[in-house]
């Protein structure tokens, strides 16, 4: 009984190692296959962020063009207001001079 009950012991020692490599490979495919899935979407987390500095900096200069625009707006909104701009359009377009000018139009 001895033999028999020796080598029963053996035959599940040995199942029990084989069941132990299989839940290691099972274990080490799964964290192998992690590690590449989480390297992938990290780069394409890279990739996607640098896409994205780019279009910041072209938008951080869009933005700094409209700031300046604004500005000339605002000086021409100045300058409207003020009486020599309106001298400025009755000469232009009006044709209109001030009391000590004198408007020569060249002949046609």
């Amino acid at each position: 009984m001895n033999k028999i009950n020796k080598k029963k012991r053996v035959h599940e020692r040995r199942r029990d190692i084989r069941r132990h490599k299989a839940s290691i490979l099972l274990v080490g495919g799964a964290m192998f296959l992690l590690v590449v899935v989480v390297g992938v979407n990290g780069m394409k987390l890279s990739r996607k962020n640098a896409e994205y500095k780019v279009q910041e900096t072209k938008i951080q200069k869009e933005l700094e063009q409209e700031k300046e625009r604004a500005q000339e707006i605002e000086e021409i909104k100045e300058h409207v207001g003020t009486d020599e701009y309106v001298k400025e359009i009755a000469k232009e377009k009006l044709g209109l001079a001030g009391k000590d000018e004198i408007i020569f139009e060249p002949e046609k």
